[in-house]
């Protein structure tokens, strides 16, 4: 089908938004998180305490496992709310527990490990990465099926680089795995470096 000028639409600030905000500890991720319209946390961390100030925002129990945060999320797409954003907290948190639950589902001792288990090969980061790809369609299910935003928190560290012949510079990473991404997690929205430094 042709492209023409008749099928331009204008923007509209009605459509849910997916953002991941993402930052060292400590400069407001979960803060900004409950500025959002009516929130709701599904928490793998127990990382609210900075909460008491925001009565609009409710919590799910924290997660003992990637199961309870899928049935908490299948909660909100079954279930009658009110909740206007689900904010995650945090998919770092949730990569460990999805580590746990596949390493211990090896079942050779002598495989206890990412690099070996389920085979090696990298077949146990395969399993990983599914997780995070079934997260977030799960997701993506509550922002086109039922009109929710959806917030990811994830957490960063800094790193001092040593370069020659330049001073030394901070780099911000992700507290994923290494051979990890963040690829699943659209990061649309990112608390800046800048955040805790001005007070905000």
């Amino acid at each position: 089908m042709a492209i023409n000028l008749e099928s331009l639409s204008r923007p509209t600030s009605k459509r849910p938004m997916i953002a991941t905000l993402f930052s060292e500890g400590g400069m407001g991720k979960t803060t900004l998180a409950a500025m959002f319209p009516k929130p709701v946390f599904i928490r793998a961390e127990d990382g609210t305490a900075s909460l008491d100030g925001h009565p609009d925002a409710m919590l799910f129990p924290v997660a003992k496992s990637t199961a309870d945060i899928f049935d908490a999320i299948e909660a909100l797409a079954t279930q009658e709310h009110d909740r206007k954003t689900l904010v995650i907290d945090s998919v770092t948190q949730f990569e460990k527990l999805a580590v746990r639950e596949i390493i211990d589902s090896e079942p050779n001792p002598k495989c206890k490990n990412m690099a070996a288990a389920h085979g090696g090969y990298g077949k146990a980061f395969g399993l990983l990465d599914k997780r995070h790809q079934d997260l977030r369609e799960a997701c993506d299910y509550l922002v086109t099926d039922c009109g929710m935003n959806v917030v990811f928190i994830a957490h960063a560290t800094t790193e001092e680089l040593e370069l020659p012949d330049v001073e030394n510079t901070a780099a911000t990473q992700s507290s994923f795995t290494k051979t990890g991404n963040m690829t699943a997690f659209t990061i649309t929205a990112t608390t800046p470096t800048w955040w805790h430094s001005s007070g905000l």
